[in-house]
């Protein structure tokens, strides 16, 4: 933990670097420490204010790569910083996230970086302010909805870099919805339906899928904390276009995007049709159980995946403010130096190896006693004869 720490400060030391590939390493070094393991920084971190001093020099003056590494370095940080200090933080860099995300002229994918971690940071640090979270989220809006259909009904054919914008928008907006009280909730679901609606028919199947699962979560929330029974204007026509998604086999799209496809419309239609909610199991440290039984802990776990990647087993069995998003409790003591169930077994097949072995040569030694008295016995009975 020590060495990562000290790797993570090494790091954010070369953040206002002067080469920009030197600026590079350092955020991709940093983010690969983040997500390596729980640090656990507070106000005692001295390099604080180093760290986000060095990613708005990056967001205002680096080079597109640089700027989209360091928005995502920011948005994996509010998995590590605790909440008071990220308040600070997100007092000093929101107007910045916002002005780049709102900006048309800035690269879209510095945009979709921007608009994910601004969404991240509000999410680790809500304080009540329900009015700027609604502002934001019809900022999103307005992006995303370049996906929908035109007036003609005609789906847009949209570059790569555009897709990706509008998906971060989306995720963005989502995360935020699942932060509002029940009757914000309720009003603006029911106003967004049609606009995610759009979305479903949508070419990108990354983008219909998570269009699906923002309904699926509107859907849950509305029917969980205001009407039980509740359909809605377009409830027909959604029905009819989850199902012919959930059976798509059209071979204009790939194999891989079919079936990722209809897997994820199959659990959309049980959720909103027939009001049965996703359960996955998820197993991680030490013989625990993570159970995602709702589409907003769907949806939580989807983007720490992304944020986390590889780390996420580890953030789970030891991250306070991720086990508290889970409702995990806090995490369970460690056991000496074994970490996870495959370094149990790896370390009692190592102990069963070395007690057999004793075992063997203690074995080997008692035989191998009996067989000299047995010979000096033959012996002394031949001196006999």
């Amino acid at each position: 933990m020590q060495a990562t720490l000290e790797k993570l400060c090494s790091s954010v030391d070369s953040f206002m670097e002067k080469r920009p590939d030197t600026r590079l390493k350092a955020v991709k070094a940093a983010i690969l420490c983040l997500r390596s393991a729980y640090i656990g920084l507070d106000e005692t971190w001295g390099y604080s204010s180093t760290c986000l001093s060095g990613i708005e020099f990056i967001l205002k003056r680096g080079r597109t790569e640089e700027r989209a590494s360091a928005a995502e370095c920011l948005a994996v940080l509010c998995t590590q910083v605790d909440s008071i200090e990220l308040q600070d933080w997100l007092e000093k860099i929101r107007y910045h996230l916002e002005v780049i995300y709102r900006d048309a002229g800035e690269p879209y994918v510095v945009r979709g970086s921007c608009a994910l971690a601004l969404s991240t940071l509000l999410f680790f640090t809500f304080d009540g302010n329900y009015d700027f979270l609604k502002e934001t989220m019809n900022n999103l809006e307005l992006i995303f909805r370049g996906s929908c259909p035109k007036g003609d009904g005609k789906v847009p054919f949209l570059s790569s870099e555009t897709v990706l914008l509008h998906l971060n928008t989306l995720q963005a907006w989502t995360l935020i919805y699942t932060m509002l009280p029940k009757h914000d909730a309720n009003i603006i679901g029911k106003s967004s339906l049609i606009t995610l609606i759009g979305l479903i028919k949508c070419s990108n199947v990354d983008v219909r899928i998570s269009a699906g699962e923002s309904v699926a979560i509107i859907y849950e929330r509305i029917r969980a904390e205001t009407d039980v029974k509740y359909q809605g204007t377009h409830f027909r026509n959604l029905c009819q276009l989850l199902n012919d998604l959930s059976t798509d086999g059209a071979k204009s799209r790939s194999k891989e995007d079919r079936k990722k496809q209809r897997h994820s419309f199959r659990e959309i239609v049980n959720s909103i049709v027939r009001d049965e909610a996703p359960d996955t199991t998820v197993r991680f440290g030490n013989q625990e159980t993570l159970q995602i039984d709702t589409w907003c802990s769907h949806f939580y776990y989807n983007l720490l995946c992304d944020l986390l990647g590889g780390g996420l087993p580890n953030h789970l069995r030891d991250n306070i403010i991720l086990r508290q998003i889970f409702d995990l409790g806090s995490p369970l003591p460690r056991i000496g130096l074994r970490t996870n169930i495959r370094g149990s077994r790896k370390a009692s097949r190592a102990q069963r190896n070395y007690a057999n072995q004793f075992a063997f040569k203690m074995r080997t030694q008692i035989l191998s006693s009996k067989r000299d008295k047995r010979s000096n016995i033959i012996v002394d009975e031949d001196g006999a004869l």
